[in-house]
Parts: structure tokens; sequence; C-alpha cells
């Protein structure tokens, strides 16, 4: 028997030891603090950095709560308010966007800094309301510098206040992202460094895919440490069930090629937008879009197969620059047998692709005829003055030059009726409006352009300077409508544009409010790739600055 004093002795540094171990988890497991009623749901976000390995690669991130970025999912139901506290304890300033949110008449908390908002300081907080008027799949991440590449980014589900149409057992969250062994910041000076090198599209090359943050680096390519074999994303489902599966690309600059082995895809969702499903095996997703897909799990069902992802812009230079050692191939495990075994399933030989202009939105939404329409020219120029090559951009037949951020954000000077300057390349309306966007590409790679607070109806696409009439471009019916379009690339010859791309959306502008319309590869944004459109200024007005919108701000 154990004498009761070493007993009582014995319970006690027990006491001692787990409660070391609970206070232990409490400081280093991620922790999304939530709180909800029916009304709102609330969520605490501290930011801060860690060090990680998504590929084998160690290197410094931006987490959230102790975790991953990417592992910190917001979940809300449709009409709803969000509400976010956002603790900064990085040493530099951020925001935080919603993407694909309306933000209807709170177009203050699209958390775009120098344009909604000043960036929150360093070691300081900003609490953001987010009215949820839509259901789907949709991201936050920052939108102040190259954050979001280091790191500050996740997943935004939206589930729908009345029950869903769509008939499936559970559902998988699917991110895909090219990753950077370099600081966001590092590549963003390199690319806005004067240069002559003809090599320069290795600044933007990533080292990796990866797939819910895994993905595996050729450890054979570098001299300093490298983890080999670290694990693939791991996707367990069960026989006879179906699986809505949320893809999200979060990536800087890469699209990817989606296939699963041995299985059909059914897409149901676009940027949040219910489409008439449409069965594939494969299909093209690009920077800040999202596809939601239902995939069934036939009964015979056994054994893993690779889910595959591949980045599908990046080949070509590596053979222009001649690179080696980036992993171009996105890899995940559906498994029937809860194993993490490589699977020997090979992709299909008869990929049938998605035509994603040819879908049809669910709920039929025909467009109104249009009150004005502009050109928007987007076009990669090197400065004969300072050397540095990148974005050109113009309004109709305006100059061409790049888009830059003003200190003061531009919602502020519209408030103060202030002029606005042309660094912006603002468009005004001055109410409610029907526009026409013709976006004219004379680069030779796609271009994923993003419109903040709205989404819009894409019209046509094509190559060449023979565009479709109004006339013809309003007899369409119910044409796909999303958030994010991949604007075609210009018609080249030995590597010069011979015929511009072109893509043309038309907007209902109503949502009151200063918004972005720029491209999502975060290397053009950072660069120039975008334009202001300011919708309703009178309305901007009487809505006017909450105080703690203006407290980021105290110099304005």
């Amino acid at each position: 028997m154990i004498p009761s004093k070493q007993l009582a002795l014995g319970l006690t540094l027990l006491l001692i030891i787990a409660a070391f171990v609970f206070s232990i988890n409490i400081l280093t497991s991620p922790s999304n603090t939530t709180s909800t009623n029916d009304n709102t749901v609330t969520y605490t976000m501290r930011l801060h950095t860690l060090d990680g390995a998504p590929d084998g690669i160690n290197r410094t991130l931006i987490g959230v709560n102790g975790g991953y970025g990417w592992d910190f999912v917001i979940r809300a139901r449709q009409g709803q308010k969000l509400i976010v506290h956002v603790i900064n304890d990085l040493d530099e300033p951020t925001a935080i966007h919603w993407h694909g949110i309306y933000q209807n008449r709170s177009n203050v908390y699209d958390g775009t800094s120098h344009v909604t908002q000043c960036p929150i300081p360093a070691h300081s907080e900003l609490t953001y309301t987010v009215n949820l008027e839509q259901a789907g799949t949709y991201w936050w991440h920052s939108h102040h510098g190259p954050q979001y590449i280091d790191g500050l980014r996740g997943p935004m589900i939206i589930d729908p206040i009345h029950e869903d149409h769509l008939k499936y057992d559970e559902e998988i969250i699917v991110q895909l992202s090219d990753w950077y062994h370099r600081q966001g910041s590092d590549v963003v000076q390199a690319i806005n460094a004067p240069t002559l090198d003809i090599n320069r599209p290795k600044d933007i090359i990533p080292d990796s895919a990866i797939v819910n943050g895994h993905g595996r680096f050729n450890c054979s390519f570098i001299n300093s440490s490298c983890e080999p074999g670290v694990p693939r994303a791991q996707f367990n489902v069960l026989a006879g069930k179906t699986y809505r599966v949320r893809l999200i690309n979060t990536a800087a600059f890469a699209g990817f090629n989606v296939s699963l082995d041995g299985h059909n895809m059914t897409v149901v969702s676009v940027d949040g937008i219910d489409v008439v499903p449409t069965t594939v095996n494969h299909l093209r997703i690009n920077v800040a879009q999202r596809y939601d897909v239902l995939i069934y799990a036939p009964e015979s069902s056994k054994g893993n197969f690779w889910f595959r992802a591949t980045m599908n812009n990046i080949a070509p230079l590596f053979f222009l620059v001649g690179y080696a050692g980036q992993d171009i191939y996105g890899l995940g495990i559906w498994s029937y047998e809860n194993s993490t075994a490589d699977p020997t399933s090979t992709v299909s030989n008869d990929l049938f692709d998605l035509d994603d202009f040819a879908l049809v939105p669910f709920i039929k939404s025909t467009p109104p005829k249009p009150d004005a329409s502009f050109n928007f020219t987007i076009n990669i120029l090197k400065d004969n003055i300072t050397n540095v090559t990148g974005p050109h951009v113009a309004i109709d037949n305006g100059p061409a030059f790049p888009y830059r951020y003003t200190e003061k954000p531009t919602l502020f000077s519209v408030v103060a009726n202030e002029p606005l300057p042309k660094q912006i390349h603002p468009f005004v309306v001055n109410q409610s409006s029907t526009v026409d966007i013709t976006v004219i590409n004379y680069n030779q790679g796609e271009h994923p352009f993003h419109m903040h607070g709205h989404s819009f109806w894409v019209l046509a696409h094509g190559i060449g300077l023979t565009l479709p009439t109004t006339d013809a471009l309003n007899l369409l019916e119910n044409p796909l409508q999303r958030d994010t379009v991949a604007v075609t690339a210009c018609e080249s010859f030995r590597g010069e544009c011979i015929q511009p791309g072109w893509t043309i959306i038309r907007v209902r502008l109503d949502n009151p409010g200063v918004w972005l319309f720029h491209c999502h590869i975060e290397w053009d944004m950072a660069t120039g790739m975008g334009m202001t459109l300011i919708v309703n200024p009178s309305e901007i007005q009487s809505l006017g600055i909450p105080k703690d919108i203006q407290s980021t701000c105290p110099a304005y």
C-alpha cells in the first residue's frame, strides 16, 4: 500500500504537471474564439509571426491565434452580422479584406488599405463589421502589401439562411496556393527594382504548389535545410457518400488545373453564385476564384486516389529562365481507407474541361441594359527612364500609367469632397448605374480581375480588335455571374502581342462606396494593375466614417 503522504505528494505533482501541460496547450493551440447568436457571430483574430515549413523549407509566416492563417476558418450564416476583432501583434501595419462580400452600405469595413481605411498600426487593433447578405464560398485575406502571400489568409463559408437545394453528405474545403521561400516584401522589392535583366520572370516564379498548406519541395535542388517527404494533404472519405468540395485559389500568381483520378466533378457554384450543375473531370481555377463541386464516391470505391492541382501558368516561365527545383504539382490523397500511402492511380487520358463561360446561373438573372461603358486597357511595359518593368493601365483614351495607392485613403477624400488624384485611375458614377467594362489585354498572360463590393455578368471574351455590339450583348438572357474573371490573353508571335485579348463584363454599380477593380495576381497589383470605382459620392458622404476607422488615421 502507498503511504498517504506519498500518495498526496504524488497527486499534487500530477496536478501541477497537468496544469502546466494544459497551460502550454492554451498558449500554443490555434483558437477561433467565437460567440454566436441568431443575429451575430463574433471572431477574434490575433495576428503574429511564426516559423513553418509547408513544403519542407522553413521560413517566417504570418499566423492567426497560434496557428496557420489557412487553418482559421470563418463560418457564419447568411443574414447574420459578422464581427471580427483583429489584434495586430505584428511589427507592421495590416488590413483584412473579406473577398467577395458585397458590404452593402458598409464600404468602410471592406478592409482595403489606403482605399477604405488606413492600415491597422502595428501592435494595435480594429473591429470589422461585415454584413452577410450572401451565401457561398468566400475567403478572407490581408489587403496590405503582400502579407497574404506570407500566410495571412483563410476560408470564409457563409451558409444559406434557407435549406440548401444542393444535396450532399459532407463537405471539404480545399485551399490551393503557390508558395514562395522568400518573404512577399522581398519579391515586391525585387520586381520594383530597376534592371535590364531579361530574366525578370524568375522573381515571380513560386517555389511550390501547396494544397491546404501541404507541399513538397525537391530537396535535391537546395543546399540549405530541407525536410523531405512532407505529408500530403489528406482527404479521408467514405464510399457511397457525396461530398461538396469548396475549391479556393488563394495564390499570388498561379492558376491551377484541378482533377481527381477516377472521379468526375459536378460544378454547382462559382464565386458564391449557384449555377446549373455541370459535370466535368477537370477544371481550371484562376487566382482568387472559387468553385464548389460535388464529388460522388461510388459504393464500390476503395483505395487511394491522387487529387491533382497543377500550376498551369508557371511551366512556360521555367522554360524561359531555365529555373530548376520548383514543384508545379500540388497533390493530395483522396483515401477510402484512411491511408497516407501514395496512390497508384493515373490521370484520365480523356479530360473534358470546364468552359466556365458556358455556365448558367441557377437562378435566372438577365442583366439590364447599360447606362454607360468604358474600355480599360492593361499592358506590361518598361519605363525608359527608370528601367522598371510593370503594369500600365488606361481608361478609354486616357494616359497609361500604373495605379498607385495614396497615403490618405480614397474614401476619406471622397467624404471630404476633395479632388481625386489621377494616380488611382478613378471612374465615378454619381447615381446607381449599369456599366459595361471592356478589359483589353496587351499582355501574353491571363489576368484574373476582381471587383470589390459587386459581382458582375461576364458577357463575352475573345481576341482581336473586333468587339460585339451593345445590341448583341443585350440579347444575352442569363450569362454567368461572378466577382473574379480571367481576362483573355493576347495572341502572340515570337514573344510579341499581335492582337489583344479582351473580356467584357456588365455590372450594376448600386453599392455606395470606393471599390477597387484590380488584377488579383499579387505582383501585378503591387506594381499598379488596377483602378478605382467610386459609386454615388453623395451617399458615401452621408454615410460618413465611423470613429474606429478614423482612429487608425490620426493624420486625417
